[in-house]
């Protein structure tokens, strides 16, 4: 009677531990997505952001060696979207062109032929400077989840973590996400609501095999009709600063057609 009673204990406690973890991971999940609401929000909102139809913006783009810059120069860049993107590059050592467009990404060094970005690398690439549309489409994606992990902090500053894992569902979902499945961590500001960084992954051209932690981090906010646009952005890889780009000026709405882009 008494091993009766003391296994049913065992089972008791054991579907209570289950149903415990049940629950944290359904509120970790409504409180990411709570606070991810709150970012787009504080940026100006989904509306806002959906009447961002296209922009332009133009800024110094400086490119870093071993924690130091060995380029730098004036930069345009061009956007329709989330899919559309376009960065040009006046550098010391010649002109550097990155864009892509539905998936298909392109990288040019002078007048050489162009080296072709992988598809999984531009699915991680888009929204690279506007990190509220991102945040949008993933939201809005089918297939995900959301977990609100442990925070960490940005240059001194607490952040909320928030974990989307984007799983492909079909052979189409996996060649538009150029992989079965992406993880990204958003990083937003505890205070301000502002998102501060972008945590995820990215893999050389031809070895998905090897992996590489990727983060941007975004800062020097402004209001812009209606929307706050970070005029500071800059890459890591593997914990070393590749670029910084520092705005100057942004524009939207401009009525950009595909023609102006590299990649058609």
């Amino acid at each position: 009677m008494a091993r009766i009673l003391k296994l049913a204990l065992v089972l008791s406690l054991s579907c209570a531990l289950l149903d415990a973890q049940r629950v944290f991971a359904q509120d970790s999940d409504v409180l990411g997505n709570q606070i991810l609401e709150r970012a787009i929000a504080t940026a100006g909102g989904r509306q806002a952001w959906k009447e961002t139809k296209d922009f332009k913006a133009s800024g110094t783009l400086a490119l870093y060696s071993a924690g130091s810059a060995v380029e730098s120069g004036k930069a345009e860049l061009l956007g329709i979207g989330l899919k559309s993107f376009q960065l040009t590059a006046a550098l010391d050592k010649g002109t550097r062109t990155w864009g892509w467009k539905d998936g298909n990404g392109i990288f040019v060094l002078g007048g050489r032929e162009g080296d072709t970005i992988g598809r999984h690398n531009v699915s991680v690439l888009e929204g690279l400077t506007l990190p509220v549309k991102k945040v949008i489409a993933l939201l809005d994606s089918p297939s995900r989840s959301i977990q609100l992990m442990e925070p960490i902090s940005i240059d001194g500053t607490t952040v909320y973590r928030v974990r989307i894992l984007r799983i492909a569902a079909s052979r189409k979902e996996e060649f538009a996400l150029g992989r079965p499945s992406l993880i990204t961590d958003i990083l937003v500001d505890q205070k301000t609501f502002l998102i501060l960084g972008i945590q995820d992954t990215i893999h050389p051209n031809d070895n998905l095999r090897s992996t590489f932690p990727h983060k941007v981090i975004y800062g020097n906010y402004r209001l812009f009709a209606g929307i706050q646009v970070p005029f500071s952005v800059k890459e890591e890889i593997a914990g070393q600063l590749m670029w910084t780009l520092q705005l100057d000026k942004f524009e939207t709405n401009l009525g950009l057609v595909d023609s102006q882009f590299m990649v058609k």
